[in-house]
């Protein structure tokens, strides 16, 4: 007897969630994709679609282009922590889509000890005063 398929064990009437790796510290050879010190995936699920850390920020722009991935539509960021290399990318996202919310660890917006000299970076601290950033 051969094992269910897919099909079989989800049914047609759940939704199906996607995760997209859009940034890791390797990329898959082939494919054009940069690797990066850092991480990001965009979780899809129906028409909810959320982004889990936004990379350092070029790897994010460059892996979603290539991919064919508009992160026009995302609704909400969720960053794990606080470092460069997870939330570098938020500027882009902003420019993007001015519209979604943020959901972050308090200690994510305290000082870092590296030094923001990168005029591309978007501050949490700031779309925390402007009420984008729900602190969980």
């Amino acid at each position: 007897m051969e094992p269910p398929s897919e099909r079989q064990l989800i049914g047609n009437s759940r939704p199906r969630t996607r995760i997209t790796i859009l940034v890791d510290n390797n990329a898959q050879p082939g494919k054009g994709l940069v690797a990066e010190h850092g991480f990001s995936a965009l979780i899809e699920r129906d028409s909810t679609r959320v982004l889990f850390d936004t990379g350092q920020g070029p790897a994010l722009i460059h892996n979603s282009r290539i991919l064919g991935i508009s992160l026009a539509p995302v609704t909400l960021v969720v960053l794990s922590h606080g470092h460069y290399d997870h939330t570098g990318g938020m500027l882009h996202v902003a420019k993007l889509n001015r519209s979604f919310r943020v959901v972050v660890h308090p200690d994510a917006l305290g000082p870092r000890f590296a030094k923001n000299s990168d005029p591309h970076r978007l501050n949490l601290t700031s779309l925390h005063r402007a009420g984008r950033i729900c602190t969980a």
